[in-house]
């Protein structure tokens, strides 16, 4: 709904087995729920990256849910796979995008999404003029009010979401204090901002932070 932190898990695999995820960030700025905002997923943003992935990798599960509304969820399976006829260089290997966002408040966000085939790059770099092409498609959308395509009143902004720090307590205090991270779970703790605009580094690196 209208103001509500959505969390979109992408799950995906490659024929090999291997397991990897990639995760997104709304908020929703009309009457939209978690169910909209994976439709709008599936229609804006998963075709591009099916673009720059080869076939062996297949989107099987998409999780959405509101960080503030337990209720607020929905579970898909796309079904979809990458359409690139080359396979990849390995299954971990991937580009960097970087979010940026009108504030020094917070960190600017960071995702790398893969694989990259073995045919896009040169010597670590990605130099495939048709790849590239689709690359800068995942560029523009990453920073666009996306809604699913049968209603445009549903509409959701990409944002960069603080995690809140909490330290954790233990009988006797730990020394030195330790702390944890997690996720807002409600609009009055959430420290966040809109995504202005999006680069990617088209040197080739690995996805280790997303694999499962």
């Amino acid at each position: 709904m209208i103001g509500d932190i959505y969390q979109v898990k992408d799950f995906q695999v490659t024929a090999a087995g291997v397991n990897l995820l990639n995760t997104y960030f709304y908020q929703g700025t009309g009457d939209g729920i978690a169910g909209d905002m994976g439709q709008a997923f599936v229609d804006a943003i998963l075709p591009l990256v099916l673009e720059t992935q080869p076939t062996d990798i297949t989107h099987f599960k998409l999780e959405v849910a509101s960080l503030f509304d337990p209720t607020d969820f929905a579970v898909s399976n796309p079904a979809a796979d990458g359409v690139w006829a080359v396979g990849a260089l390995t299954p971990f290997t991937a580009l960097n995008y970087t979010l940026f966002i009108p504030t020094r408040a917070i960190k600017k966000g960071s995702k790398r999404i893969g694989t990259v085939p073995e045919d896009a790059s040169l010597d670590g770099v990605v130099n495939n003029a048709t790849y590239i092409d689709a690359v800068n498609d995942i560029v523009f959308i990453l920073s666009q009010t996306i809604n699913p395509i049968a209603d445009v009143s549903k509409t959701f902004t990409p944002v960069v979401v603080q995690r809140v720090k909490e330290e954790i307590v233990q009988d006797p205090p730990l020394n030195p204090a330790r702390f944890s991270y997690r996720l807002p779970v409600s609009f009055g703790e959430a420290v966040f901002a809109n995504v202005t605009s999006v680069t990617v580094d088209l040197n080739v690196t690995s996805q280790v932070t997303r694999k499962l």
